[in-house]
């Protein structure tokens, strides 16, 4: 195959990349350059006159066949020059074979090149038509291993970015795990108070209710002295003679002296009864205040009695201003 035949029929100058072959129509091609002029001037085909009505180059179809023919022909005067110029020692060595993605199936080429913006793989073809660099365009084509680096870079700055978020998010479960513990301890610590103050609660029952029993009787023993004062009244009513009435005195006096000893016993043994009213400390107030709606204090103090709520705010404990409005009935309350 001669090399002239691979070239253009006007210039004389090989087919290439920016002297792509153009089919005008009637079986003949003519580079790009050239047939623009030929539109600029007459617009009819160099070698059989015959018309055609494109007004662009870029408008008739490319001659891909002989384009990949030039471009063989090339390649292989290239081969024989370097090996002419390298001696018989080393003709027998082949140059390895250019990285590729595979063939394109619309020019069926090798896929040497990557269009990074557009994300595919192309051939040679492919840049002639679809693929525009800067300035006229905004596709980066890259070779093969070019590309492949520079995916790999992307990919691991891709899985770089996720493994710092899943370490965030590995972080944040951490700290809800640790505050959950920290609430899990808090109510522990509220539950071993509450059962130490129900257990503290149950004995103060059992004692108020032995003293209840102890009032109960005392009760009978107050209505005993009723009756024997009772007994006395009837017999001064009942006196007919002075010594009858001296008689009834001193019975009714006895019976009175009896009654005041019993009744000073009685008034000292309620001046030292303690009545039993529930302590809590801050933090099992906390716990009760979780039980319960409303809780209130009392004050009692030069015979005046004044009540305050407790509530919690922010983990605290917060003691209301004391006022003479009793509480609820359903409130609980405490000393």
């Amino acid at each position: 195959m001669e090399e002239a035949e691979m070239g253009c029929c006007v210039c004389q100058e090989r087919y290439d990349e920016t002297r792509t072959p153009r089919n005008l129509g009637c079986g003949h091609s003519v580079c790009t350059p050239c047939v623009q002029e030929i539109i600029n001037r007459n617009r009819k085909c160099p070698e059989c006159r015959r018309p055609f009505y494109a007004t662009m180059a870029s408008a008739l179809p490319v001659n891909y066949p002989l384009l990949r023919l030039s471009r063989t022909l090339a390649a292989l005067s290239l081969q024989q020059g370097q090996q002419a110029a390298a001696g018989p020692s080393t003709s027998s060595t082949r140059s390895p074979r250019k990285a590729d993605a595979g063939e394109c199936a619309a020019h069926v080429s090798r896929l040497v090149m990557r269009c990074m913006p557009c994300k595919v793989w192309v051939c040679k073809e492919c840049l002639v038509m679809d693929h525009v660099v800067p300035p006229d365009g905004n596709c980066l084509i890259l070779p093969v291993d070019q590309a492949l680096e520079e995916m790999k870079k992307s990919h691991m700055e891709i899985i770089s970015t996720m493994y710092l978020t899943l370490q965030g998010l590995k972080n944040e479960v951490a700290n809800e795990i640790a505050q959950l513990e920290n609430n899990k301890s808090l109510h522990d610590d509220t539950v071993s108070s509450l059962r130490q103050i129900l257990q503290g609660e149950l004995d103060v029952i059992q004692e108020v209710e032995a003293k209840k029993k102890e009032a109960t009787d005392k009760m009978s023993e107050v209505d005993s002295w009723v009756e024997s004062l009772k007994e006395a009244e009837a017999g001064i009513l009942k006196a007919a003679t002075v010594r009858e009435l001296a008689n009834a005195k001193l019975a009714a006096r006895d019976c009175l002296a009896n009654v005041e000893t019993q009744v000073q016993r009685e008034k000292q043994r309620q001046t030292s009864v303690n009545m039993t009213v529930p302590q809590f400390g801050p933090q099992n107030l906390r716990g009760v205040l979780q039980m319960v709606k409303m809780m209130y204090v009392v004050d009692e103090s030069n015979g005046e009695r004044k009540w305050a709520r407790v509530s919690v705010h922010d983990c605290l404990l917060h003691l209301h201003v004391l006022t003479h409005n009793p509480p609820p009935p359903t409130s609980l309350i405490f000393s």
